[in-house]
């Protein structure tokens, strides 16, 4: 099969002749053969042999290649990614794994000692802080398994942003996880390196190897930027399928949905772009008159997120502001949200909203301590704090929050004294107002937030295209300037 043309964006990083820029302790074993990289044992080996390319550690990338693998039904082999080698030239990290069999071809596999298999085919993972890992299946494995060609070329599309990493087999996805591990640090720059494995004689070939640097494009660190309520008032009226596309073009990690409504969809549209949900925006009432104090739908929508990492975003409503009064039914009924949600790796963060029973930071900082559940946690609004709140206590409420604080969103603004005379812009895109959005972020950061920052786009008019290109602008810039 004949080369296809690189695509902008991306380089070839095996020149299709040659080694040059790709090296091993033992090079004996690789060579290129009819136009590909190609790993050959003639006789059983004892160890694991890798060639690591030489001219970069990327974090943030898409690496696209083709492989064919012969040998005996035992052989095995892989692509390494965000990896680190070590002094004896074994090389430990993520492993996009290839085999001639079914256990092991198409998963995810990390060859840093205790880590070993993480996702199978079809299966979607997510691995907390604390190494728990949550997991769900999306597609049967054995059907899966049905689409790896054997002793022909196969292609293998890997994807890797923040704590995300996906890859899609012959164009299927195959797998999806968001690893998370303080322990690990699975998103931090590594290697990319080629393996030929231990065990029987066999033969593995790579070629098309071409890598798509994300640093630039995909503004995800320290804290990935997704947007959401892009589409309440976007002059284009884009469906689901066009929002996401244009987010992926502009760089934003993924969306926010509002409601419980089209939440399928849009999940299958994000997927397809290769973006993430980061949160589902849900109201709770407290209200001891209300007839039901939540959308029974959430019954239905929460198996939909298992161990996606989404969060629900929780506005609570019913009562005059801060009226702790009805705290109790509060804690009652977001106790049971997230004994439902914790089933499958959700978590909540409550989200002050001005004018609302759930107004101030303190309020949900208060319900959180109430509730006790380590699935429940802050979200801050720049928004609704500079309107219902005092601006000067923006850090001690950063602080008060502390590590209950499980996401942020931010706009471009005015001030809070502006905004509250009535004179002031309350929500913009970002490179609008007087807010000092710069210093806002130095704090996050001098208080190590790593979590999410979400882009408030409520209100905005005009075509969507034009203001979430200037708010991701001058999130480049702000983050270049940190």
């Amino acid at each position: 099969m004949a080369s296809e043309p690189v695509a902008p964006g991306w380089v070839e990083i095996f020149d299709g002749r040659s080694l040059d820029g790709w090296a091993a302790p033992d090079v004996s074993y690789w060579s290129v053969r009819d136009g590909a990289i190609t790993g050959t044992s003639k006789e059983p080996i004892a160890s694991n042999h890798y060639l690591v390319w030489q001219r970069g550690k990327p974090a943030d990338f898409e690496l696209s290649l083709r492989f064919k693998i012969q040998g005996t039904p035992q052989a095995n082999s892989g692509v390494q990614f965000r990896s680190k080698l070590q002094p004896n030239g074994f090389v430990e990290g993520y492993q996009a794994d290839i085999a001639r069999y079914p256990e092991h071809c198409g998963v995810l596999y990390d060859e840093t000692p205790g880590r070993g298999l993480l996702a199978k085919r079809g299966q979607r993972l997510c691995i907390d802080e604390t190494g728990q890992r949550i997991s769900a299946s999306f597609a049967d494995e054995s059907d899966l398994f049905k689409l790896v060609r054997l002793d022909d070329w196969n292609e293998y599309h890997i994807t890797a942003r923040g704590s995300w990493v996906s890859a899609r087999l012959n164009g299927s996805l195959v797998w999806q996880v968001v690893d998370r591990d303080a322990s690990r640090r699975a998103d931090e720059p590594g290697v990319i390196a080629l393996q030929l494995h231990s065990g029987p004689p066999m033969t593995i070939q790579f070629k098309d190897i071409r890598l798509r640097d994300l640093t630039p494009l995909h503004a995800d660190r320290p804290n990935p930027f997704f947007a959401f309520c892009m589409d309440t008032h976007d002059s284009k009226k884009r469906n689901l399928a066009e929002q996401a596309v244009l987010l992926s073009s502009l760089g934003y990690a993924g969306a926010g949905h509002l409601w419980l409504d089209s939440v399928a969809e849009r999940l299958v549209t994000l997927d397809a772009s290769g973006l993430r949900l980061f949160q589902i925006y849900l109201s709770l009432n407290v209200s001891p008159d209300a007839p039901q104090p939540y959308d029974p739908r959430l019954r239905e929508i929460l198996p939909l997120l298992r161990a996606r990492d989404t969060m629900l975003a929780v506005l609570m409503t019913g009562g005059k502001p801060s009226d702790t009064s009805l705290d109790q039914r509060a804690v009652a009924i977001l106790s049971e949200v997230a004994d439902l949600a914790k089933v499958h790796g959700v978590k909540l963060a409550l989200y002050p909203h001005a004018g609302d029973w759930l107004e101030r930071v303190e309020d949900a900082v208060r319900l959180v301590r109430k509730t006790g559940r380590p699935n429940i946690g802050v979200m801050f609004n720049l928004c609704h704090f500079l309107k219902a709140e005092d601006e000067k206590n923006l850090k001690s409420a950063i602080e008060l929050a502390g590590d209950h604080l499980f996401a942020v969103s931010i706009n471009g603004s005015d001030t809070g004294e502006e905004i509250k005379t009535g004179k002031g812009r309350w929500i913009a895109p970002l490179d609008v107002g007087s807010f000092d959005q710069a210093a806002f972020l130095k704090l996050l950061r001098d208080k190590g937030y790593r979590g999410p920052v979400g882009l408030q786009c409520y209100g905005i008019p005009g075509d969507a295209f034009d203001h979430l290109a200037a708010s991701m602008k001058q999130w480049r810039r702000l983050n270049e300037s940190q």
